[in-house]
């Protein structure tokens, strides 16, 4: 470890501990380096979605580096999270009981 470098505490206890939904929308209010929102990452499906917010310049350089679309940054206290932005899902799927096609008509 590099003189300085965090080593987030309880990571594996504290992820598990959530239940993370694969479709579900989880927020970092302490983002730090990441470490506890990278395994929250790992354990979102595709629909999922990760909003990070914190007020140190480092974290925001950190989280800068991320390409990951389902995660959003926010410079922001965490008290100020009501003004985060927040993921735009896709609309829920419908389709057809009887016919088992989408609305826009492709088979589910």
């Amino acid at each position: 470890m590099r003189h300085g470098e965090h080593v987030p505490g309880l990571r594996d206890e504290a992820v598990a501990a959530l239940a993370i939904r694969r479709d579900g929308t989880y927020v970092d209010a302490t983002f730090g380096r990441g470490g506890h929102a990278r395994r929250v990452l790992d354990a979102l499906g595709a629909d999922g979605h990760l909003v990070a917010l914190d007020r140190d310049p480092a974290a925001e350089l950190a989280a800068r580096t991320w390409t990951d679309p389902r995660f959003i940054f926010c410079r922001n206290w965490f008290s100020e999270l009501p003004q985060a932005p927040r993921p735009n899902p896709q609309p829920p799927r419908r389709y057809h009981r009887r016919t088992g096609e989408s609305a826009s008509g492709t088979p589910e």
